[in-house]
Order: C-alpha cells, then sequence, then structure tokens
C-alpha cells in the first residue's frame, strides 16, 4: 500500500509539478515549495478549526492572510504566472513574519513559564524553516530567517527577563549563523557546479555539432575509440546505433587512416627491414614524438615491455647508451628520403 502511493505521489510530481524545472536547483526548490504549502494547510487548519485554542484576533488574522497567501502562490506557480524563487521567498518570509509575531506576542502579559515553553516552540519552528531555506538552495532567505528569528529571540529575552532563555541565546545565535553559512556554502558549491555542467554540455554540443553528430552516435563513438577490439556483436550493435551517413562517414575516415597508415608501414619497413611488426610500430610512435607512457597506453602493453623493445631497437641501430634514438630514426628516415628523391 505505501509502495503503491509512493509511486503515485512520484508519479504526479513528474507529471504536474515538474515538467517546467530546467535545473536540479529548480526541481528542488519547487519540491521545497509545494510540500511547504501542505505543510501550511495542514498547520492552518488546524489552527483555524480551534484545535491549538488559539483565540487571539491578530493570531486568527494571520492565519487567514497565510493561508491565502500559500493558495494565491499554489495557483500562480501551477498556471506559470508566478516564477518558482519569488513565490518561494514570499512564503518563507510571510511564515517566518507570523511565528515571530507570534513568539513576541506571547511574551507580552504572560506569566514566564508558558512564555518560556512557547518561545523554545517557535524558535524550534524558526529553525524548521531555516532548513526548509538552506534545502532550497536560496542565498539571501536563510539570511533574513536568522536576523529576523534573533532579533525576535532578543526581544523575548528583553520581555520576559528569562535566565534559561539568556543561556540558549548565544548557542541559538551560533547554531543558526552555522546553518546560514553551511546553506550558503552549499548554494556556491552547486552554482559552481551547475556552470562546470553547463559549460561541459555546451563543450559536448559544439563537438556533436562539428562532427554531425548526436549524443547518442557520440557515446557510441566514445566507446568505440575506448576500447581496443571490441567484440563483433558489440561492434555490430554500437554501429547499428548510428545513423546511416554517420556510419558511412566513420567508417570512410577509419579507412582513409587505414590507408595511410599501411603507407607509412610500408615506408617504415623499406626502411628499417630488420625490425619485426612491434618494432615498426614502436619506431611509428617514437618518430610522432609519443613518451614512453603514451606508447604503453596505445599499445595496452607493460613499461617493461616497451623498454625491452626499445633496447631490440636501439641495438639493431648500433646505437651506443648516450645516442638519442629519436634523433637517430630520424636522421635514417632522412637519409632514405634523400636517397628516394635523388632516385
Amino acid at each position: 500500500m505505501l509502495g503503491a502511493l509512493k509511486d503515485w505521489i512520484i508519479w504526479l510530481q513528474d507529471r504536474y509539478l515538474y515538467p517546467r524545472a530546467k535545473t536540479k536547483v529548480e526541481r528542488l526548490r519547487m519540491m521545497v515549495f509545494y510540500y511547504l504549502v501542505l505543510a501550511i494547510f495542514v498547520e492552518c487548519s488546524i489552527t483555524l478549526l480551534g484545535v491549538t485554542n488559539v483565540e487571539n484576533t491578530y493570531v486568527i488574522r494571520l492565519t487567514w492572510i497565510l493561508l491565502g497567501t500559500a493558495v494565491v502562490l499554489f495557483i500562480g506557480c501551477g498556471l506559470k504566472a508566478i516564477s518558482i524563487n519569488p513565490a518561494l521567498d514570499t512564503l518563507l518570509l510571510f511564515i517566518q513574519a507570523r511565528l515571530c509575531f507570534i513568539m513576541m506576542h506571547c511574551t507580552v502579559g504572560s506569566s514566564a513559564h508558558p512564555s518560556d515553553a512557547l518561545v523554545i516552540l517557535h524558535l524550534c519552528m524558526c529553525v524548521f524553516l531555516l532548513f526548509f531555506a538552506v534545502a532550497a538552495h536560496l542565498i539571501w532567505c536563510p539570511i533574513i530567517l536568522s536576523v529576523t528569528s534573533i532579533a525576535a529571540y532578543g526581544f523575548c529575552i528583553y520581555q520576559l527577563d528569562s535566565h534559561t532563555l539568556e543561556v540558549f541565546f548565544p548557542i541559538y545565535i551560533i547554531f543558526t549563523a552555522l546553518v546560514t553559512v553551511f546553506g550558503l556554502r552549499m548554494v556556491y558549491s552547486v552554482h559552481t557546479m551547475e556552470e562546470e555542467n553547463t559549460a561541459l554540455k555546451e563543450e559536448s554540443q559544439h563537438i556533436a555539432e562539428e562532427l554531425e553528430l548526436d549524443n547518442d552516435e557520440l557515446l557510441v563513438l566514445l566507446e568505440l575509440s575506448s576500447k581496443t577490439c571490441p567484440e563483433e556483436d558489440r561492434l555490430k550493435e554500437l554501429l547499428s546505433m548510428m545513423r546511416e551517413n554517420s556510419r558511412i562517414r566513420l567508417i570512410k575516415a577509419v579507412d582513409a587512416y587505414m590507408k595511410m597508415k599501411d603507407t607509412q608501414d610500408d615506408i617504415l619497413r623499406k626502411v628499417f627491414p630488420e625490425m619485426t611488426p612491434s618494432e615498426l610500430t614502436i619506431c611509428r610512435l617514437i618518430l610522432r614524438g609519443k613518451k614512453m607512457g603514451e606508447i604503453c597506453t596505445i599499445l595496452n602493453k607493460t613499461t617493461g615491455n616497451i623498454t625491452s623493445q626499445r633496447a631490440h631497437i636501439r641495438s639493431k641501430l648500433g646505437l651506443k647508451p648516450a645516442d638519442d634514438l629519436l634523433k637517430a630514426l630520424e636522421d635514417r628516415v632522412n637519409r632514405f628520403t634523400g636517397i628516394e628523391k635523388a632516385s
């Protein structure tokens, strides 16, 4: 039963509540807003029905105003007439104003003990509201909530002259300050990650446009380039995921590269007839300026294997330990090219 209810709530959110959220932060803010509206409906209904025995005229009026404001903002967001950020800010600040008013009002003309309890209760609700603002990744709202709750707390201490409230006042200031700073740091971190994510998406889109590929085809290309020898079935599956014109361009590009590589290999075989195929491959990579680590990565071989083959190459070329292998290879290629041109 609970699982079905959870699935229904998720479907309702995805279908009606979050379709216009462009980012994860907007989606989170909308979730906080709708849950906050639900909490207001419940709390205001309990108050107006007399369950909490609240009889103060001003509190009742504020409750009606809060309920009306929540309804207007809820409808406005649902009709896309109001954006989520000002709606959430307005709702949080209005709730805070109501809490602070009730908290300060209960200190006037009341006995100390009940007033202490009511102040602490409403301070807890202020902290709860502050967590809502932090969870929604708001910037200025947590600061305003912290300052107003501290100011209301100070007024209550002045009115009641309560030792208990005075003792916890510094603790409350430190706690709200830490929560606010943490919230601002979290907002900054999320904002930075969003900027980096946007930059990555734009770069990916630019690459896709330059290559005339969509995102799925880019993923296919990345998987093909990351595997040394993909299985035949997987290769067919990956190629089938690409559009025909993209697949044809890829095959033509690979074919052109292979022809160029074969031509280079033919030249290298003539320049270095004493070398084995694997040694020729290493010679070609060295001539391209590749370092030891890069050669190991490209050929998917260990450093010891490449070092051993480099030693064989140096031995076949008759090099001394102090001789530069790259320079020796270039000199031999240049001599061969000069002979070819002369003939």
